[in-house]
């Protein structure tokens, strides 16, 4: 998920991870994963936010953050 730069901070992260969130329950997905950059604060509470768990090691590149539905 990308927001554009003039979209940030007016929800719209928000609204999309959790329309994403309800279309995996709809569709009976067991999960949703993804990946983060480490630098990507605001996306990273985000999904904590929302009940995500978030791991990271050390030499990795991303963040996973998993949820299950």
């Amino acid at each position: 998920m990308l927001v554009a730069d003039q979209f940030q901070r007016l929800g719209l992260g928000t609204e999309l991870l959790g329309r994403l969130l309800q279309v995996g329950r709809d569709e009976k997905l067991d999960r949703i994963v993804a990946e983060i950059l480490p630098e990507n604060v605001d996306m990273r509470r985000l999904c904590e936010r929302f009940g995500f768990e978030l791991q990271s090691s050390i030499g990795d590149l991303t963040v996973r953050a998993t949820i299950g539905l």
